[in-house]
């Protein structure tokens, strides 16, 4: 979170559902507990008041001209929530519903933590993929966007990722170490 915010003044964030919920966690720490409650509210508890605003701010959408590309939504899930999976299977008529209303050519998302770039009818949906809780990947996954779309993925030590998060004290961390091992 320090390294974020950091480079808040240079980068643009937007908001995740994960930062959403850890945000505005007030009052929530009496709802029935799950494993993503408990780990929702450990990660709270680790950040600064100051870290916690930078979160309540993040924008939940950001729109941007590209050359060569055109209008681009930057959304972390779907542009109607940031719950909403647009998965690299959802069905054409589906995604046309999401996208009612979107006026950019690109919509570049997230979420579902699994590269794809998806083109139905004028629109082309990208989704960057996930940097440590990918489930197809052999890396982090990435997406550069210049005149072009590049769907990156930069491989790393696995073996030394899993050993970093078990030393740690997240809960659940052994079941986080399997994932990055072995995948879901």
């Amino acid at each position: 979170m320090d390294t974020l915010i950091k480079y808040k003044e240079k980068f643009i964030f937007i908001m995740g559902n994960t930062d959403r919920e850890i945000a505005f966690l007030n009052g929530k720490e009496n709802e029935p507990q799950d494993f993503v409650t408990e780990l929702n509210k450990w990660c709270a508890e680790q950040l600064t008041d100051e870290q916690i605003e930078f979160l309540k701010t993040l924008p939940k959408n950001y729109k941007s001209y590209i050359d060569d590309l055109g209008e681009v939504l930057f959304v972390h899930s779907s542009p109607r929530t940031d719950t909403e999976a647009i998965r690299i299977d959802t069905h054409d008529e589906e995604l046309l519903e999401m996208l009612q209303g979107v006026k950019e050519s690109i919509i570049v998302c997230g979420h579902t933590h699994i590269q794809f770039n998806h083109l139905i009818g004028s629109k082309r949906i990208i989704n960057a993929g996930s940097v440590g809780l990918q489930s197809r990947a052999k890396g982090a996954c990435w997406l550069l966007l210049d005149n072009k779309v590049y769907l990156k993925e930069t491989k790393y030590n696995f073996d030394e990722a899993a050993k970093d998060i078990l030393q740690g004290e997240c809960p659940y961390r052994e079941d986080f170490a399997e994932h990055i091992l072995n995948g879901p």
